[in-house]
């Protein structure tokens, strides 16, 4: 694949980004379709990254202000878009499909989600802090798809967590609403979204209107459960 490190400025935009790490290198290090470190202000857009043994586009080590914009993102053995121990991130009207995970968030503050299709990943959308940034803060999920379909696997389909087991969703200031939900079976996907809430412990949702009584989000939100087709 492709990778950028200290490139400020960067414009990554309209690429392939097809097949790569055919070798299997360790995806945990930088295998995968692209990705980036240390840089800030930079624009990925219009890009195809699919079938990768790896992350699709991948943002790390402290990059700052970076904008995610109408990519695609599928078939990719780990996360389809990873935004990564950075800080300032718009991830907006992207596709990210039937990758291992749809979208995944790690240590990483001021992260702005609008407009995205997030369907039929293996885990579909995450959000955790963990030790190198023990309090990530403010993310914002608006506006968007998000379907547990046929091909997802994990029990939830939203996961807020922290690592350290010391802080909560609450605290980290993850807020969500106007977003359209869709799990293809309950049986599978028994909770909306699984939400950090320690030092106690984690809640647990098993629907739209549990979400917006235990956590408050999504007052504006719909779902759909256990329907054969995603209607969205």
């Amino acid at each position: 694949g492709v990778v950028a490190s200290r490139t400020n400025d960067l414009v990554l935009h309209g690429n392939l980004l097809d097949g790569n790490n055919t070798e299997r290198f360790y995806g945990a290090a930088a295998a995968g379709g692209f990705k980036l470190g240390d840089a800030d202000n930079v624009t990925i857009s219009e890009n195809l990254a699919e079938d990768n043994a790896g992350h699709g586009l991948w943002a790390d080590i402290q990059s700052y202000n970076v904008n995610f914009l109408k990519n695609i993102a599928r078939r990719n053995s780990a996360a389809g878009i990873f935004f990564e121990w950075s800080r300032r991130a718009v991830i907006a009207s992207n596709v990210t499909v039937q990758n291992e995970q749809g979208l995944l968030i790690s240590e990483s503050s001021e992260v702005e989600i609008w407009n995205n299709t997030i369907a039929d990943n293996g885990r579909t959308l995450e959000i955790y802090g963990n030790v190198r940034v023990p309090l990530p803060k403010d993310i914002t999920v608006r506006n968007n798809i998000i379907s547990h379909g046929p091909r997802s696997h994990w029990p939830a389909v939203v996961v807020v967590s922290d690592v350290t087991f010391v802080n909560s969703g609450f605290a980290m200031n993850v807020t969500s609403d106007h977003n359209a939900y869709y799990r293809s079976s309950t049986t599978r996907a028994r909770f909306l979204v699984e939400w950090a809430n320690w030092p106690i412990g984690t809640l647990h949702t098993f629907s739209l209107a549990d979400y917006q009584q235990k956590v408050g989000g999504d007052r504006n939100g719909v779902a759909v459960d256990d329907a054969p087709r995603d209607p969205f």
